[in-house]
């Protein structure tokens, strides 16, 4: 009997795991025609890049930053965190601009922001599951923090008053963040292989990556 509850919570739970993933075929619309699966799990990280101008005098583009929440249609709905605009002018002048969601959406009922972007609008789709996520927003914040420790630990350790230095202090200081900055490093590595990308435009942002298409014909570059 216990043996027949536990599968039959097996099957429950495994049917719940699957509702929750988003499964999409896309297609190679150059060199050899391919298939593969782009799989989304509610919740997961993920960003949405897309073209805006390329013309001979300016170059930009939007990057939309949050977490997926699902697709009805032809239409992704995420909840977004922030918005990044990049623009480059032929005279060599850069602007960056970051926009926090909370600027320009209202939020719902339960605290997120909210937002639909159709498929045909994405020029490029990067995700990372939730533990890379966390990593990817806090490995900074561990590595350049342990590196300020190191370099501190000498003055935190020194008496000014008596004019002496605790070397025992110091060796537990530098210890703990040289421990900091391998953990930080560690984390950025399997941080920059956590990343996947499947681009859809056939010269952005790489022009040597493979591109893709939700549906099984060639796409149309605006």
């Amino acid at each position: 009997m216990k043996k027949l509850i536990l599968l039959v919570v097996m099957l429950n739970f495994g049917f719940i795991v699957s509702a929750q993933t988003w499964k999409a075929p896309v297609y190679r619309i150059d060199g050899k025609p391919k298939m593969k699966t782009v799989k989304l799990k509610s919740g997961i990280s993920m960003e949405i890049g897309r073209l805006l101008i390329d013309s001979d005098t300016l170059k930009e583009n939007k990057y939309l930053y949050g977490n997926f929440k699902g697709v009805i249609g032809d239409t992704l709905q995420m909840n977004l965190r922030k918005i990044r605009i990049h623009s480059v002018y032929t005279n060599g002048t850069r602007i960056e601009s970051s926009i926090p969601a909370k600027s320009f959406i209202v939020p719902a009922p339960d605290s997120t922001y909210k937002m639909n972007v159709s498929l045909n609008d994405i020029d490029i789709l990067l995700y990372r599951n939730t533990l890379f996520a966390w990593i990817y927003d806090t490995d900074d914040f561990v590595l350049y923090g342990s590196l300020f420790l190191l370099f501190a630990s000498p003055f935190i350790c020194y008496d000014y008053k008596n004019q002496t230095f605790n070397a025992e202090n110091y060796q537990k200081w530098a210890l703990g963040s040289t421990i900091g900055i391998f953990t930080g490093l560690t984390m950025m590595f399997l941080e920059s292989g956590s990343k996947r990308k499947v681009q859809f435009h056939s010269s952005w942002p790489n022009t040597k990556a493979k591109v893709w298409s939700f549906e099984n014909e060639r796409r149309q570059t605006p």
